[in-house]
């Protein structure tokens, strides 16, 4: 049986280290003893922008890893820990942003949501969304229900002392997505921008010494033009003797 390996995100800091561990892109980490979230294990979300919950948005660096060995996720996030780890390929914030885009239309499309069996009303205590039931995600009550009008551990509702208000906060993290993204392509179409600018100003100084060198070099030829003029006339007067040899010989020196 092929061991269960997990795709998921990380982010470091600006030296690629996590709580003070050095990582490496392409290398594998393993770690012995038990395995818990947010108590020992190599820790990673199944969600690309949830990183953005530990780490700076700006001034961080992200990776895609891979997760396997001992597994042990999170209730109500996509935080996975695991006794082994790969980092698989590092990611720039544009690559985050537009698999964290994709993520979300992964997870909310009709297909998607239909395979989960995630509508049902039948009171079923481990269903997702149901009217009731404890361990409900999306129902009108039930201590740990995820959305529903009641609860203690309730994410979504009008009630609830732990409530978070998920979808909104997604709708957030998306909403900054796209912001960061296209703050990013101004950002480089000013470069560009100002690239071109560089390349023609670089270009119009060429042919500003293009023009002085041959505005020189026609000038040169000009002096050289009358001193030779000079001396022709010079040496017609000697062969005339109206002056002598060495007037014409100093004035060509």
């Amino acid at each position: 049986m092929s061991e269960n390996v997990i795709t998921s995100y990380k982010g470091f800091d600006k030296n690629m280290k996590c709580r003070g561990f050095q990582y490496e892109v392409g290398k594998e980490y393993e770690m012995d003893g038990e395995i818990k979230c947010c108590r020992q294990g190599f820790h990673a979300c199944k969600s690309p922008m949830e990183v953005w919950d530990y780490y700076d948005m700006l001034s961080s660096r992200y990776a895609e890893v891979e997760q396997s060995g001992k597994i042990d996720k999170e209730e109500n996030s996509t935080k996975v820990c695991s006794s082994r780890i790969k980092i698989k390929a590092e990611l720039k914030l544009a690559d985050i942003i537009d698999i964290g885009v994709e993520w979300l239309k992964e997870i909310t499309s009709p297909s998607k949501v239909k395979k989960d069996g995630a509508l049902n009303d039948n009171g079923d205590r481990k269903k997702q969304i149901g009217s009731s039931g404890d361990s409900a995600q999306i129902g009108s009550s039930g201590d740990y229900a995820q959305i529903g009008s009641s609860g203690d551990s309730a994410q979504i509702g009008s009630s609830g002392d732990y409530a978070q208000i998920g979808q909104a906060v997604t709708m957030l993290r998306l909403v900054q997505a796209v912001t960061l993204l296209r703050l990013v392509q101004a950002v480089t179409m000013l470069r560009l921008v100002q690239a071109v600018t560089m390349l023609r100003l670089v270009q119009a100084v060429t042919m500003l010494r293009l023009v002085q060198a041959v505005t020189m070099l026609r000038l040169v030829q000009a002096v050289t033009m009358l001193r030779l003029v000079q001396a022709v006339t010079m040496l017609r007067l000697v062969a005339l003797e109206k002056i002598p040899l060495l007037c014409v010989l100093a004035t060509v020196q």
